[in-house]
């Protein structure tokens, strides 16, 4: 006779499928894209798609608001109240749509201001469109429920079309607009799809609220999106910065080995979030998931630092020494995202320390907003690597140290 799984773990196993199928329609996609792009719109085309992404970047933060840990918290500690669960599916995404309009129209009127956005206004304009519509998507509902398979198929399904529209549509470096327009597309009907699975799956239905509701949820989301936030003060804006002193070939050298670092770390991110609603039901299971997390980063930081060249011969016709540096540079930082995952998030913000979360971020990201406006125009590319390289590392120690403080604090 087979030995049975306990429940909780089989339902863990099934979650982290599941977020590896989400995290994987947003990251691993690229695996599949980037050659063809690189080939059909270029360093050129693919530098100045992604310069309009990291602008577009900061809109999606916002309507997402740190909802992901916020909202899934609050979800997850009442799985067992129908009525509490709409109420709190309600007034969240609610605040986001109202945030998603705001800050669309925000956005646009600072396309028209800056004359930097006017040569290619309509891709700035639809990546804006498409990362708002894609951050309403209630991620977070599913997730605090754990029920993630469900959304896991929708992402897969979006994708797939996407994918499907590149290799039919994108054929030369006139065809880039329809990057951003096929992303769109895909990012409208996952969250079509998602809102009649939350009513007729999920069983949960929107239900009325007071608007003083629509300001408690920004509170308590708002260390949470502050910590959020900071990353993107030096992450996106960075290539902002290289987009705005560099040729276009070296934003898309420089944004190719951002992307494929992300790859790698939405392997965490999906492990992280999976074992998140158990974790803030049980605490005692974080000296594994930190054990094991470390052991995972080493091994993906490795391998990314030992194969760059491989992986940029795969990618290229033409070798890229600007990315094969950029992917050595940036294959450590694996290690420090795991580690601010596993010990920021999963355990400080866990326990109520979202405040220090939020301090310690945004102090870090303030330094290095200020650096890159500094260094780049002077250093160029280089600088922007460090920069994200010492960010990075400096947020990771002061997870770990903070964490260590607080675990020898009395309960």
């Amino acid at each position: 006779m087979r030995p049975r799984i306990p429940s909780r773990y089989l339902r863990l196993l099934k979650n982290t499928a599941a977020l590896a199928i989400v995290k994987g329609s947003q990251f691993l996609v690229p695996v599949i894209t980037l050659p063809l792009l690189l080939r059909t719109v270029g360093l050129e085309g693919y530098g100045v798609l992604n310069f309009a992404l990291s602008v577009a970047q900061f809109l999606a933060v916002f309507v997402q608001y740190g909802f992901a840990i916020s909202a899934t918290r609050r979800i997850s500690a009442a799985r067992e109240d129908p009525h509490q669960i709409n109420r709190i599916y309600s007034v969240t995404f609610a605040t986001a749509g109202l945030m998603a309009g705001g800050g669309f129209l925000v956005y646009t009127l600072l396309l028209l201001q800056f004359q930097v956005f006017q040569q290619h206004f309509l891709i700035f304009l639809v990546c804006g469109a498409y990362l708002g519509i894609q951050a309403l998507i209630p991620v977070w509902l599913f997730q605090g429920l754990e029920r993630m398979g469900y959304i896991a198929w929708v992402h897969a399904g979006s994708r797939l079309l996407f994918i499907a529209g590149l290799f039919v549509l994108v054929r030369t470096r006139e065809d880039l607009l329809w990057v951003p327009l096929l992303n769109l597309l895909a990012a409208l009907m996952a969250l079509l799809t998602s809102l009649v699975l939350v009513s007729r799956s999920l069983n949960v239905h929107w239900q009325t609220f007071q608007g003083r509701e629509v300001l408690s949820t920004l509170q308590q989301g708002r260390d949470v999106f502050i910590s959020q936030l900071a990353p993107n003060l030096y992450k996106n804006f960075s290539v902002f910065m290289v987009g705005y002193v560099s040729p276009a070939a070296i934003v898309g050298a420089y944004s190719a080995a951002l992307k494929l670092i992300e790859v790698a770390i939405s392997i965490g991110t999906v492990v992280s979030n999976a074992v998140l609603p158990i974790l803030a039901r049980n605490p005692s299971h974080h000296r594994a998931y930190s054990h094991g997390m470390l052991v995972l980063s080493l091994f993906i930081s490795v391998c990314l630092f030992v194969g760059s060249h491989w992986i940029v011969n795969l990618l290229m016709e033409a070798p890229a020494a600007e990315l094969v540096y950029g992917i050595q540079v940036l294959s450590i930082t694996v290690l420090f995202v795991f580690t601010y995952h596993t010990f920021g998030v999963n355990y400080l913000m866990l326990r109520g320390q979202e405040h220090r979360v939020r301090n310690y971020n945004l102090a870090v990201s303030l330094g290095g907003f200020a650096l890159l406006l500094v260094s780049v125009p002077a250093l160029g590319y280089q600088a922007a690597l460090w920069i994200v390289f010492a960010n990075r590392l400096c947020i990771a120690l002061l997870s770990y140290f903070m964490y260590r403080r607080h675990r020898r604090l009395p309960d």
